[in-house]
Protein backbone atom coordinates (compact mmCIF):
# COMPACT_ATOMS: atom_id res chain seq x y z
CA UNK A 1 0.00 0.00 0.00
CA UNK A 2 1.30 3.69 -0.90
CA UNK A 3 1.80 6.36 2.20
CA UNK A 4 -0.38 9.27 1.64
CA UNK A 5 1.49 12.28 2.81
CA UNK A 6 -0.86 14.81 4.88
CA UNK A 7 0.33 18.17 6.07
CA UNK A 8 -0.97 20.73 8.76
CA UNK A 9 -0.55 23.73 6.17
CA UNK A 10 -2.87 24.72 3.50
CA UNK A 11 -2.48 24.23 0.37
CA UNK A 12 -3.42 26.43 -3.00
CA UNK A 13 -5.17 24.73 -5.78
CA UNK A 14 -3.28 25.47 -9.08
CA UNK A 15 -5.44 26.92 -12.62
CA UNK A 16 -4.28 27.34 -16.17
CA UNK A 17 -5.40 30.37 -18.16
CA UNK A 18 -4.96 30.63 -21.75
CA UNK A 19 -4.27 34.11 -23.65
CA UNK A 20 -5.14 33.31 -27.45
CA UNK A 21 -4.56 35.70 -29.74
CA UNK A 22 -4.90 36.42 -33.72
CA UNK A 23 -4.95 38.85 -35.77
CA UNK A 24 -8.01 40.15 -37.85
CA UNK A 25 -8.39 42.99 -40.30
CA UNK A 26 -5.17 44.06 -38.61
CA UNK A 27 -6.21 44.59 -35.33
CA UNK A 28 -5.19 41.82 -32.34
CA UNK A 29 -7.95 40.02 -31.08
CA UNK A 30 -8.01 38.18 -27.80
CA UNK A 31 -10.30 34.47 -27.52
CA UNK A 32 -11.99 35.12 -24.35
CA UNK A 33 -15.28 33.28 -22.46
CA UNK A 34 -17.95 34.36 -21.39
CA UNK A 35 -18.56 32.71 -17.63
CA UNK A 36 -21.49 30.33 -17.17
CA UNK A 37 -21.47 30.03 -13.36
CA UNK A 38 -20.13 32.22 -10.91
CA UNK A 39 -17.67 33.21 -9.27
CA UNK A 40 -18.22 36.10 -12.36
CA UNK A 41 -21.01 34.50 -13.88
CA UNK A 42 -21.97 36.45 -17.28
CA UNK A 43 -17.95 38.26 -17.17
CA UNK A 44 -16.00 37.87 -19.84
CA UNK A 45 -12.45 36.14 -18.76
CA UNK A 46 -9.61 34.03 -20.77
CA UNK A 47 -10.63 30.11 -20.88
CA UNK A 48 -9.08 28.09 -18.19
CA UNK A 49 -9.46 26.07 -15.45
CA UNK A 50 -8.56 23.56 -12.38
CA UNK A 51 -5.34 21.70 -13.28
CA UNK A 52 -6.19 17.50 -12.44
CA UNK A 53 -4.44 16.33 -9.67
CA UNK A 54 -2.29 13.71 -12.03
CA UNK A 55 -1.81 16.07 -14.77
CA UNK A 56 0.76 18.10 -16.03
CA UNK A 57 0.08 21.99 -16.21
CA UNK A 58 0.80 22.41 -20.46
CA UNK A 59 -1.77 19.42 -20.73
CA UNK A 60 -4.62 21.38 -18.20
CA UNK A 61 -3.70 24.09 -20.68
CA UNK A 62 -4.37 22.41 -23.88
CA UNK A 63 -7.24 20.41 -22.14
CA UNK A 64 -9.06 23.84 -20.81
CA UNK A 65 -8.32 25.42 -23.71
CA UNK A 66 -10.14 22.71 -26.21
CA UNK A 67 -13.32 22.53 -23.32
CA UNK A 68 -14.23 25.65 -23.06
CA UNK A 69 -13.84 26.82 -27.01
CA UNK A 70 -13.05 23.86 -29.24
CA UNK A 71 -9.96 25.05 -30.11
CA UNK A 72 -7.21 22.56 -30.88
CA UNK A 73 -3.71 21.42 -32.28
CA UNK A 74 -2.84 24.80 -30.81
CA UNK A 75 1.23 25.36 -29.28
CA UNK A 76 0.87 27.28 -26.07
CA UNK A 77 3.60 28.42 -24.06
CA UNK A 78 3.67 29.66 -20.40
CA UNK A 79 4.25 33.49 -20.24
CA UNK A 80 3.52 34.01 -16.67
CA UNK A 81 2.36 33.27 -12.59
CA UNK A 82 -0.72 35.10 -11.15
CA UNK A 83 -0.64 34.45 -7.61
CA UNK A 84 -2.61 37.00 -5.93
CA UNK A 85 -3.68 35.69 -2.71
CA UNK A 86 -6.98 36.79 -3.25
CA UNK A 87 -7.74 36.52 -6.80
CA UNK A 88 -10.18 34.40 -6.52
CA UNK A 89 -13.25 34.52 -4.37
CA UNK A 90 -13.28 30.09 -4.12
CA UNK A 91 -9.90 30.30 -2.45
CA UNK A 92 -6.10 30.33 -2.27
CA UNK A 93 -5.59 29.80 -6.35
CA UNK A 94 -2.30 30.64 -8.67
CA UNK A 95 -2.22 30.17 -12.41
CA UNK A 96 -0.33 29.40 -14.39
CA UNK A 97 -1.13 31.12 -17.66
CA UNK A 98 -0.22 30.59 -21.29
CA UNK A 99 -0.19 32.11 -24.45
CA UNK A 100 -1.08 30.97 -28.14
CA UNK A 101 -1.41 32.31 -31.68
CA UNK A 102 -3.46 31.13 -34.15
CA UNK A 103 -3.78 31.94 -37.53
CA UNK A 104 -6.12 35.30 -39.19
CA UNK A 105 -8.65 33.01 -40.56
CA UNK A 106 -9.23 31.15 -37.50
CA UNK A 107 -13.04 30.85 -36.58
CA UNK A 108 -13.50 27.36 -35.00
CA UNK A 109 -14.58 28.21 -31.46
CA UNK A 110 -17.75 27.28 -29.94
CA UNK A 111 -18.27 27.62 -26.23
CA UNK A 112 -18.38 24.52 -23.81
CA UNK A 113 -18.40 23.18 -20.66
CA UNK A 114 -18.84 25.91 -17.88
CA UNK A 115 -18.35 28.79 -21.02
CA UNK A 116 -21.64 29.87 -21.60
CA UNK A 117 -20.26 31.88 -24.84
CA UNK A 118 -16.70 32.05 -26.74
CA UNK A 119 -15.40 34.86 -28.96
CA UNK A 120 -12.83 37.17 -30.20
CA UNK A 121 -12.28 41.08 -29.05
CA UNK A 122 -10.06 43.85 -29.80
CA UNK A 123 -7.27 43.18 -27.34
CA UNK A 124 -7.25 46.61 -26.78
CA UNK A 125 -10.98 47.24 -26.28
CA UNK A 126 -12.01 44.24 -24.40
CA UNK A 127 -14.74 43.76 -22.21
CA UNK A 128 -14.55 44.65 -18.68
CA UNK A 129 -12.96 40.89 -17.36
CA UNK A 130 -13.31 38.78 -14.32
CA UNK A 131 -10.99 37.50 -11.73
CA UNK A 132 -7.34 39.30 -12.41
CA UNK A 133 -7.36 39.17 -15.88
CA UNK A 134 -7.26 42.58 -16.75
CA UNK A 135 -3.71 42.49 -15.50
CA UNK A 136 -3.57 39.11 -17.40
CA UNK A 137 -3.82 40.83 -20.86
CA UNK A 138 -1.27 43.48 -19.88
CA UNK A 139 0.89 40.89 -19.48
CA UNK A 140 0.25 38.93 -22.23
CA UNK A 141 0.32 41.69 -24.43
CA UNK A 142 3.49 42.88 -22.93
CA UNK A 143 5.37 38.70 -23.20
CA UNK A 144 4.31 39.04 -26.66
CA UNK A 145 5.50 42.54 -27.91
CA UNK A 146 8.63 41.35 -26.21
CA UNK A 147 8.99 37.74 -28.42
CA UNK A 148 8.10 39.56 -31.41
CA UNK A 149 11.28 41.65 -30.90
CA UNK A 150 8.73 44.83 -30.20
CA UNK A 151 9.85 45.67 -26.69
CA UNK A 152 12.95 44.54 -24.40
CA UNK A 153 12.58 43.26 -20.70
CA UNK A 154 15.94 43.35 -18.61
CA UNK A 155 16.36 40.74 -16.60
CA UNK A 156 16.58 40.82 -13.06
CA UNK A 157 19.55 42.04 -11.77
CA UNK A 158 20.49 41.99 -8.59
CA UNK A 159 20.81 45.46 -7.48
CA UNK A 160 24.17 45.95 -7.23
CA UNK A 161 25.41 44.04 -10.24
CA UNK A 162 27.71 46.49 -12.31
CA UNK A 163 27.87 46.77 -16.36
CA UNK A 164 30.91 44.21 -16.29
CA UNK A 165 28.76 41.87 -14.15
CA UNK A 166 25.89 41.82 -16.34
CA UNK A 167 27.96 41.63 -19.48
CA UNK A 168 29.71 38.49 -17.90
CA UNK A 169 25.92 36.55 -18.26
CA UNK A 170 25.55 37.66 -21.59
CA UNK A 171 28.97 36.59 -22.82
CA UNK A 172 28.44 33.19 -20.16
CA UNK A 173 24.67 32.54 -21.61
CA UNK A 174 26.22 33.01 -25.34
CA UNK A 175 28.56 30.35 -24.77
CA UNK A 176 25.88 27.62 -23.98
CA UNK A 177 24.27 25.55 -26.56
CA UNK A 178 20.37 26.20 -25.87
CA UNK A 179 17.83 23.78 -27.50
Amino acid sequence: MQKQYTYEYPRPSVTVDIALFRVCGGVLQALLVKRGREPFKGRWVFPGGFVEIDEPVGDAAVRELREETGVQHVVLEPFGVFDEPRRDPRGRTISIAHVGLVPTEYEGVQAGDDAAEAGWFPASDAPPLGFDHRDMMRAALAWLAERLGLAEREPPWHPGMGMNERMAFRDALETIRIG
